[in-house]
């Protein structure tokens, strides 16, 4: 290439420079090393205590990964940092998890009198106050502050579902299975939208440890319902007719509308300056929401939910709709009030953190 555009002369000055994949992988590990030092260096030169985040998984190779971000000040300002990730070999105890980090805090000459709060999931390794994590630290750092993290709090909140609408986002997980991971189904359910002029021409997938998954999934599928109706009849499915229902068509607007509300929740929960005044805040407003839309609801406006409005047109919500949305609003209030109660914790004048990986 650059012999194309700069002429011989030019490359072959190019080839005069070591780019060879040793080259490259030691400038990468020397940049990776260096950056490190750094923030080591700033932790160490932290006014105050720095908080950690956790975060232990399995990896595509189902090999288990921690990994550890970190937040502390510099020149008067916050920052999060990416700390290390490393795999543990064997077991996932506690005993594993704090080995693997007090080695890195000794390798890097960081005390962990440093070390202000901890934020994870809920893990039993991790948050056990007799053998967790959490209770080995304390014998390092007894005043520490141990915080589980607000989205995995906000995951846990929105996920049980009446049994009525439990099976209308259970046959919609199915239909997209049909349609979607099949690629004759997929093919001919693309072409279909094609010629229908629809804004969409795919559906999305399902997955439990997406957070996500639920508002994206159910929100293509209201959009497209007319689209998964044709289809499905012409396949003959089982499920045609739950499309051509209205009040399955109708729960399913109100769980996209819900869910997109949750999301839109956690993804404003998200980001470097999240912090946990900030997202309790966020918490304590959608508390006060899910009694405003109940109130709504049993008066008969559907206004806080969009899709729902929409599908619904002139029509009034029939009553089995509305016990249905109202029992779903009261247990997601009444969970939500014992998930987040309203407590903020600080250490040195800085809460601990409520971020997420």
């Amino acid at each position: 290439m650059v012999e194309l555009v700069l002429g011989t002369e030019a490359a072959k000055k190019m080839k005069d420079v070591p780019l060879s994949n040793d080259v490259i992988a030691g400038r990468v590990a020397d940049m990776s090393c260096d950056i490190l030092d750094q923030i080591v260096q700033e932790i160490k030169d932290s006014p105050i205590r720095i908080s950690l985040q956790l975060d232990e998984s399995n990896d595509v190779s189902n090999m288990s990964q921690l990994t550890v971000y970190t937040r502390y000040i510099k020149d008067g300002e916050i920052k999060d940092e990416f700390l290390f990730c490393e795999a543990l070999q064997t077991t996932t105890k506690a005993a594993d998890i704090f080995r693997l980090l007090d080695k890195f805090f000794e390798k890097h000459h960081i005390k962990w009198e440093k070390v202000g709060s901890v934020c994870t999931d809920d893990a039993p390794a991790v948050i056990g106050n007799r053998s967790g994590f959490a209770a080995l630290l304390k014998d390092r750092v007894p005043d520490f502050i141990v915080k589980h993290c607000v989205l995995h709090r906000h995951a846990l909140a929105a996920k049980m579902l009446p049994p009525h609408l439990k099976e209308v986002l259970s046959i919609c997980v199915h239909v997209v299975n049909f349609i979607r991971g099949r690629p004759l189904n997929h093919r001919v359910f693309k072409l279909l939208c094609e010629e229908m002029g629809s804004e969409h021409q795919v559906l999305l997938f399902h997955t439990e440890v997406r957070w996500l998954s639920r508002g994206k999934i159910l929100t293509r599928i209201a959009e497209l319902n007319d689209e998964i109706a044709i289809f499905l009849r012409e396949y003959q499915s089982y499920f045609a007719e739950k499309f051509e229902d209205e009040t399955f068509i109708l729960s399913l607007s109100y769980l996209a509308d819900i869910f997109s509300h949750l999301n839109d929740l956690n993804l404003s929960m998200q980001g470097m300056f999240a912090s946990n005044i900030v997202c309790t805040e966020k918490i304590e407003s959608f508390k006060k929401k899910l009694s405003l839309w109940k109130r709504r609801i049993q008066g008969g406006s559907v206004g806080s939910f969009p899709i729902l409005e929409e599908k619904l047109g002139d029509k009034t919500i029939s009553p089995m709709l509305v016990e249905n949305i109202v029992a779903h609003l009261s247990h997601l209030d009444t969970t939500w009030q014992s998930t987040f109660p309203r407590i903020i914790n600080f250490q040195n004048g800085f809460s601990s953190p409520s971020w997420q990986t």
